[in-house]
């Protein structure tokens, strides 16, 4: 979610610029804290219930680059 909102996100880590990615966190995850329930603060910040279909995404796309 936060590469959806931000674009993407590892060029900018890779260049130390983590200010927004931060940002994001804070406004999306570190502001509902143990209020909400994990499952709640992912479905707050992503809009979709916490699953594993993005981290499968995810290393599937770094299997195809190699």
């Amino acid at each position: 979610a936060a590469a959806r909102d931000l674009g993407p996100l590892e060029p900018a880590m890779a260049r130390g610029e983590l200010a927004p990615l931060l940002g994001w966190l804070r406004a999306h995850v570190h502001a509902v804290g143990p209020v909400v329930p994990m499952q709640g603060r992912v479905q707050a910040a992503t809009g979709s219930p916490l699953g594993v279909a993005p981290l499968v995404r995810l290393l599937e796309a770094r299997v195809r680059e190699g």
